[in-house]
């Protein structure tokens, strides 16, 4: 091969890899300017968030997800994720942020926990009575 022919080669395959390198970065501006990938990114605005999460053994799990206006409740193993049951969204909706001056205390002025709404043992426990397997 002479010196001629490999020099227009090297500046050929310099040139397709800059077309390439600038057809993928206009394609991820358009992307970005469109917001067509923020369902995927975790973000303020994803389509599905994991709103919470409890271990059950080394390689099982019960998550609260998220998706759209829905809250589905799903078992995770190292091989499948599976449904268990849609919960309301709104019994997992973060609590308000207490700031340092106010004068709230972690229990009533009775001293009694008197906390309504869902706790993660009452729904491990009553999703624990749902899979239970009787003969």
């Amino acid at each position: 091969m002479d010196d001629a022919s490999f020099a227009s080669l090297a500046l050929r395959l310099v040139l397709s890899l800059g077309v390439v390198l600038a057809l993928m970065l206009g394609a991820a501006a358009v992307v970005k300017r469109k917001g067509l990938g923020r369902g995927f990114g975790g973000g303020k605005h994803a389509a599905m968030e994991v709103l919470a999460r409890q271990p059950l053994s080394r390689n099982a799990s019960l998550a609260v997800v998220r998706v759209g206006d829905r809250a589905l409740i799903v078992g995770v193993t190292e091989q499948s994720v599976t449904l268990i049951d849609e919960a309301d969204g709104e019994a997992f909706l973060p609590a308000p942020a207490v700031t340092p001056g106010d004068a709230r205390t972690a229990l009533p002025s009775g001293g009694e926990d008197d906390r309504s709404g869902p706790t993660w043992t009452a729904l491990v426990d009553a999703l624990r009575e749902k899979t239970v397997r009787r003969s």
